[in-house]
């Protein structure tokens, strides 16, 4: 997340910070209020004594947002076997390289190496689900060109989180 230059699925949050603060205060994510959650560590043995190391304060909301997305950035994949392979460390089996070639000619349009993302939005078909009523980009901004357009999410770490579109 440190390379993207917009968060969330529609690229409406210009700072890490925002993103962060939205799924704190989503009810639907943890529904809660970042003073809540301050509270909450100031409560705790460890935290206060933590940030005082780190932030030589107290805890407050922007050291709170600040550790978050500094957690955040933190989280970078680059010990993958593509990777090695990229390095010339190892080498693909041969099913993997036929996976390769197969993600090359079919997937690497929207999810370019290395991040394998291009960072665009796009409408990859799927059928509005009326439950969610999420028009996607369109709904930050307002233009029809942007109806069910989503951020091309990362293959890095999949693995690890659902699978997501198609």
């Amino acid at each position: 997340m440190a390379w993207y230059k917009s968060f969330g699925w529609d690229g409406r949050y210009t700072k890490l910070e925002d993103i962060i603060t939205a799924q704190i205060t989503n009810p639907i994510q943890m529904g809660e209020t970042p003073e809540s959650i301050v509270n909450k560590l100031k409560a705790t043995g460890n935290y206060p004594s933590l940030f005082q190391k780190a932030y030589n304060q107290d805890i407050n909301v922007q050291n709170l947002l600040n550790a978050l997305v500094q957690f955040t950035v933190s989280m970078v994949s680059a010990s993958t076997k593509y990777d090695s392979v990229k390095q010339t460390l190892l080498s693909f089996t041969a099913a993997e390289q036929a996976g390769y070639v197969l993600f090359q000619s079919k997937c690497n349009t929207c999810h370019t190496e290395p991040l394998f993302t291009d960072g665009s939005y796009r409408n990859n078909g799927l059928a509005v689900k009326p439950a969610l009523n999420d028009l996607g980009r369109m709904s930050f901004t307002g233009s029809r060109n942007d109806s069910l357009k989503f951020r091309v999410p990362t293959l890095r770490n999949l693995y690890k989180s659902f699978p997501f579109m198609h």
